[in-house]
């Protein structure tokens, strides 16, 4: 069995080391692949698994923004919690449809649990630059005006 994490690009083959299909077995083996030194300047930085037991992403723009800077780190954190709560991970990839973007993600948040109005700014900041409609998968259905 092998797995296909895509990063920046580059097609990363990794291989089955661990038992078994969860979350906790994948991130193991991409630690590994990833160990190499100048592997750490990437969006994910996993380099420091190893040193200090952190993982950085390197993907947000600075900010002064309270809510912005919020945002991140509730999304974050939501991700990592799901990748330590999951029993189990996909290994199948998603087409992507620029249309409908910002619906997927909406979805997507959903489903890491960033829901209600504790969430509300934080889906707003994360949203903000995708292109759609984050209420409808196919665009706004068009209404008929009656004359």
């Amino acid at each position: 069995m092998k797995y296909y994490v895509e990063q920046n690009g580059l097609d990363c083959q990794l291989q089955k080391a661990f038992s078994g299909r969860t979350p906790h077995n994948i991130l193991l083996n991409i630690i590994a692949i990833m160990w190499i030194p100048h592997k750490r300047y990437r969006g994910l930085n996993l380099h420091n698994v190893w040193y200090r037991g952190t993982v950085e992403f390197r993907y947000f723009n600075g900010t002064l923004h309270a809510g912005k800077i919020k945002s991140y780190i509730q999304f974050c954190l939501a991700l990592g919690a799901k990748a330590v709560n999951s029993n189990a991970a996909s290994s199948r990839k998603r087409d992507l449809n620029p249309i409908n973007s910002k619906y997927d993600f909406r979805v997507f948040l959903l489903g890491l649990g960033l829901i209600g109005d504790e969430f509300k700014t934080a889906r707003q900041h994360l949203l903000a630059y995708l292109e759609g409609d984050s209420a409808f998968k196919n665009g706004r259905p068009q209404t008929e005006q009656v004359a």
